[in-house]
């Protein structure tokens, strides 16, 4: 957009065009009366000066009100008097317009300087509005990131670049979160439904063959059955975890924060898992330690009851051990076994959703438990490390910095 555009397309300019000549008029008007003013003044010191030389007869010398007072005598014997009207005179409406011409010179050359000035400021004012329009408009259309910077001598266009630049950076940090959010949203998608085909293709196996009876011994009828009760489970528990790690991935999980006994916490989570190690023939050492800590004793007691739950299904381990740490610097949750271990290759990956082991050989899990833990732990301001060394076992470590908003010191 030209200079033309800008002051046709635009207010500020017309109105500093109109102000100018609102300006001359009002000047004009001044002006006029001013010049009055000026030649009566004029011709007043004209009238005295002409009383002066009546009074001494010398043209040369200042008027005193002597000479001022001796030539208005003799005036008026000639009936003119020292209290005329100057506008008598003769030659006062010539000066009258030399000066309000010289006036008005004055008043048009004074508002056109300023009116340039302005006019040049609002241009360019009006310019850098223009191209910070066009660069919102490129980012509305994703084609720019941010508005390229400008340089305002008044910083006011400055400042709105900058505020702008700042809601730009918040749209592309919105956007790529939307992205990446869609992109979690495939993969989860993809591999739900990958986990949900398995189990359904047994169901509908073992529902074909029961269809019919008349083929099937009553232990197989027994075994066929028992299968479909587990599959269904398998997909009840494939279905809420699912649904929790994917509240857990949205933040649309409330953390009801409380100062509570770490240890209490953990003793919860082994009263859990206690069935399952005594069925899969596991001994559990829990070693209590009074450690107060501000965190949601639901939630981390599920981290550490999938730690657990994940080390006895595919650890293949015979002992586990579940300890309590504190230091001056840090918190820390331990769940150790014997079983194992993992391939150094398959740490970086372990805490992926649906993440099964190379060595696991049980169907019993979803692969989703370690990626709950993760967030459930981020999500309380702590991490998980992992150490583990093939055929000794595997260490998992919740650790909570004392710095941490999660840890309250007693």
């Amino acid at each position: 957009m030209d200079r033309f555009d800008l002051i046709l397309n635009n207010r500020l300019p017309k109105r500093l065009l109109l102000s100018a000549l609102l300006s001359i008029t009002v000047g004009a008007v001044i002006a006029w009366f001013l010049s009055a003013y000026c030649a009566d003044q004029i011709m007043t010191e004209q009238i005295r000066r002409m009383f002066a030389v009546l009074g001494d007869g010398s043209f040369t010398k200042l008027p005193t009100e002597a000479a001022i007072s001796k030539g208005s005598e003799a005036a008026a014997q000639y009936g003119i008097s020292a209290d005329m009207s100057p506008r008598m005179m003769q030659g006062w409406d010539t000066i009258r317009l030399q000066l309000f011409f010289m006036i008005l010179l004055v008043v048009i050359v004074s508002v056109l300087l300023l009116l340039s000035a302005a006019m040049h400021g609002a241009l360019r004012e009006c310019m850098l509005m223009e191209q910070i329009r066009t660069s919102c408009l490129a980012i509305a259309s994703m084609k720019a990131k941010r508005s390229p910077t400008v340089s305002d001598p008044h910083q006011s266009i400055e400042r709105l670049n900058e505020s702008i630049n700042a809601i730009a950076d918040r749209l592309q940090h919105l956007d790529d979160t939307a992205k990446k959010d869609k992109q979690f949203l495939v993969e989860f998608l993809t591999d739900f439904s990958h986990q949900l085909k398995t189990g359904l293709a047994v169901i509908r196996l073992n529902t074909d063959l029961l269809e019919e009876p008349s083929m099937l011994t009553s232990q197989q009828h027994s075994q066929l059955t028992e299968e479909l009760s587990v599959q269904l489970d398998q997909m009840e528990l494939l279905v809420r975890s699912s649904l929790k790690l994917a509240k857990l991935n949205a933040d649309a999980v409330s953390y009801q924060m409380a100062s509570a006994d770490l240890s209490k916490t953990c003793e919860a989570a082994v009263q859990s898992v206690a069935a399952m190690l005594r069925q899969k023939q596991i001994a559990l050492t829990f070693t209590p330690l009074s450690i107060p800590l501000s965190h949601d004793a639901i939630w981390l007691r599920e981290a550490v009851e999938n730690l657990m739950t994940n080390a006895a299904e595919h650890a293949d381990c015979t002992a586990m051990k579940l300890w309590l740490y504190e230091d001056p610097v840090l918190v820390k949750i331990v769940v150790e076994d014997n079983g194992k271990g993992i391939p150094q290759s398959e740490i970086p990956t372990i805490f992926e959703r649906f993440h099964k082991k190379s060595n696991s050989n049980t169907m019993d899990s979803v692969g989703i438990g370690l990626s709950i833990s993760k967030k459930i732990v981020e999500g309380h301001g702590g991490h998980i490390l992992v150490y583990s060394d093939l055929q000794k076992g595997t260490s998992f470590e919740i650790i909570f910095m004392k710095s941490s908003r999660s840890v309250t010191l007693a």
